[in-house]
């Protein structure tokens, strides 16, 4: 099984000083629309990064290894997000617990979660083949885990051995 990385990038641009320079290959995301990336990653199976996130070569391989033992469910890695990105005055992991009072955001003590951001995330093809096909008009951050969550696919396990870096800290 072959996974296919690639990182999401602003069709504008990234603002300077808040993104990642590394070789992995770039998809296009316009205006928050991720429809067009998951349509064309649709039936491979896949990772997505955020152009602000950065990912150590080792946990690109360790990520991918996880992957491939349970091949078809989506699985994120964890990564704090700070004052900047929040407003809050303390870090949190952006995956979140449906149950859990709104925003729901998980613990370094919770193995799975219900929602979550594209930040980092591995997207079996036959999920994202399944959510291609049906037709909508745009796909903003949270309306895949939203999809994924409803239809009753997770829950989705957070890989907490892998911690890649979001930049705006």
């Amino acid at each position: 099984m072959s996974v296919r990385w690639v990182r999401a990038w602003p069709v504008t641009g990234a603002p300077a000083g808040q993104h990642v320079a590394d070789s992995m290959e770039r998809v296009s995301v316009g205006g928050g629309n991720y429809l067009p990336v998951l349509e064309e990653l649709a039936g491979q199976d896949s990772v997505l990064v955020a152009w602000d996130i950065a990912v150590s070569r080792e946990d690109v391989a360790r990520f991918t290894l996880f992957a491939k033992q349970t091949p078809g469910r989506v699985r994120v890695a964890p990564y704090r997000l700070y004052k900047p990105s929040t407003g809050l005055d303390r870090p949190v992991w952006p995956p979140r617990v449906a149950a859990r009072p709104s925003p729901g955001w998980v613990t370094s003590a919770d193995e799975a979660c219900d929602l979550f951001p594209l930040g980092m995330v591995y997207l079996p093809g036959a999920v994202t083949a399944e959510y291609a096909s049906h037709p909508r008009e745009s796909s903003p951050d949270l309306a895949f885990a939203r999809w994924h969550h409803v239809s009753g696919l997770g829950p989705v396990p957070v890989t907490w051995d892998v911690k890649p870096v979001h930049v705006h800290y």
